[in-house]
């Protein structure tokens, strides 16, 4: 492969692209391995109410008292 800085200042450009090259790789890392780009957002907490389970005989009561009186679903 070619060297692609002339002789002249070949030494001074290596370092420099050496040095670049590492900071750049060192920061790609520390973004990739730290989160920072794949971390989850935060889920809201869950809020719970309070329930309770019925009967069919006490829904059927409820209805009837809201809608008036006879059976659920005639």
């Amino acid at each position: 492969m070619a060297d692609p800085f002339p002789p002249t200042e070949a030494r001074e450009r290596r370092i420099g692209a050496w040095i670049s090259g590492v900071a750049h790789a060192g920061l790609i890392a520390s973004v990739a391995l730290g989160g920072a780009l794949f971390r989850a957002p935060q889920a809201p907490a869950i809020r719970m109410a309070p329930v309770e389970t019925m009967s069919s005989v006490e829904f059927e009561a409820m209805a009837a008292a809201s809608r008036g009186a006879g059976p659920v679903g005639d």
